[in-house]
């Protein structure tokens, strides 16, 4: 995630203005190569901007190969929320 953290922050800092508090829930997988795999959104009580940004962030990381201590199945799922705050 730690490839992922850095781009959803910046893409979050230069639309706050146009960002709804609430949450934003994500899916997505990643093969054995790291190539991002599935990837939607599950649940939003944000916007469509929150939600198209954590979807933007997801897909424009690089993601390094799979670790081998993972490799044992086709493609590593994860699911993960974030929260968007008033300011």
């Amino acid at each position: 995630m730690d490839r992922i953290g850095p781009l959803w922050y910046a893409k979050m800092d230069a639309h706050r203005k146009q960002l709804s508090p609430g949450s934003v829930r994500v899916h997505f997988a990643i093969s054995r190569d790291g190539k991002i795999l599935d990837l939607r959104v599950l649940s939003n009580t944000s916007n469509g901007l929150s939600a198209r940004l954590c979807l933007d962030a997801i897909r424009q990381a690089k993601v390094p190969p799979l670790p081998a201590e993972v490799r044992t199945q086709a493609a590593l799922n994860i699911d993960f929320t974030v929260t968007i705050y008033a300011h």
